[in-house]
């Protein structure tokens, strides 16, 4: 069994969280951005634990004065990030499962070019891509 090894961190390094502050700041009030900030910055996500960090997010607001109202919005950013960089993920091994089946690359001529290749990739398409299509190439 293959397991996503795609892990973000989320903080002002992240495009996605930097995207989510932003919103909440012209949509939100300055109470959602703190609780935002103060739950995600420095944790990091991954296909596994993308659950879990939502069920504390939920606990985490529950012991806050007026995290409920704040709520909907947070999740709805929180779960389209999530869902953008493992859907690059994805993208990237599909990219990489169709170079192969029709003799474009070969997993042998990746593994001696493959640093080239993932720069190209990352460059035009971004990391969670790039690591999608080297985890297929190297069989991850």
């Amino acid at each position: 069994m293959i397991k996503n090894r795609v892990v973000t961190f989320l903080n002002e390094e992240n495009e996605n969280y930097n995207k989510a502050i932003e919103y909440l700041e012209a949509n939100g009030n300055g109470m959602s951005v703190q609780y935002f900030q103060e739950y995600f910055y420095g944790k990091t996500v991954t296909a596994d634990d993308q659950d879990e960090l939502m069920d504390g997010y939920l606990a985490f607001l529950a012991t806050k004065s007026g995290g409920k109202i704040a709520l909907e919005t947070i999740l709805g950013i929180v779960a389209s990030a999530m869902a953008i960089v493992s859907g690059m993920y994805n993208a990237g091994r599909y990219a990489a499962k169709q170079c192969v089946s029709r003799g474009i690359l070969t997993k042998k001529s990746y593994k001696t070019n493959g640093g080239w290749i993932m720069s190209g990739i990352t460059v035009a398409f971004g990391l969670p891509a790039a690591l999608g299509f080297d985890d297929y190439m190297y069989d991850r």
